[in-house]
């Protein structure tokens, strides 16, 4: 009897094991390089988070300038909420329309939460910009930079109450025109 024990155990064993890497292996398949994606990568679970602090109200979307600024209606006025810590191509800049097109969709007819909130000095809000999931709220700003259409601007992504995030992502960064071009900042410097 022990030995039928055993080999029982050794199946469920096998068996579980077997489901995890399966699992493992399908979570973590790497994402296409091309920019055409024909279906989008699953969401990386450091993009979700399920209990954002400091999160503010829903706030409906009214336009979307490019990938890293968009207006909302607060409280009856327009504000401009420029996403903290990354920086999108310019309209002007290769994979600008991209990077803009990329965002309306991901963020679609959805509204959109915003984390701590501080003002720059054009009085544009700069703030985490979430998206409601099923199993949390998407950190867009870490989205865009892994599936490459922003990048992580260092000397402000610190700042970010989800800083530690903006690495992992960009560490896992899909390599598009975008990550392989001018940065931004450079761009808007006269780098063209």
């Amino acid at each position: 009897m022990g030995g039928n024990f055993m080999k029982s155990a050794k199946v469920k064993i096998g068996i579980i094991l077997g489901t995890l890497l399966v699992g493992w292996g399908v979570y973590f398949q790497p994402t296409p390089i091309d920019s055409h994606r024909e279906e989008e990568p699953a969401v990386h679970k450091t993009d979700v988070i399920v209990n954002p602090e400091n999160l503010h109200g829903s706030y409906t979307v009214l336009r979307i300038y490019d990938g890293d600024t968009l207006t909302v209606n607060m409280n009856g006025q327009d504000e401009s909420i420029r996403f903290c810590g990354i920086d999108a191509p310019e309209m002007d800049q290769p994979g600008g329309e991209e990077s803009r097109d990329y965002l309306r969709a991901l963020i679609g007819s959805n509204p959109v939460y915003l984390g701590s909130i501080k003002r720059d000095r054009w009085g544009r809000i700069v703030s985490e910009v979430f998206v409601k999931t099923d199993t949390g709220f998407l950190l867009t700003n870490t989205y865009m930079i892994r599936q490459g259409y922003a990048l992580n601007w260092e000397r402000y992504s610190r700042n970010c109450q989800h800083a530690s995030l903006y690495q992992v992502a960009e560490g896992e960064q899909r390599q598009t025109e975008i990550t392989q071009g001018i940065p931004p900042w450079e761009w808007r410097r006269g780098a063209r």
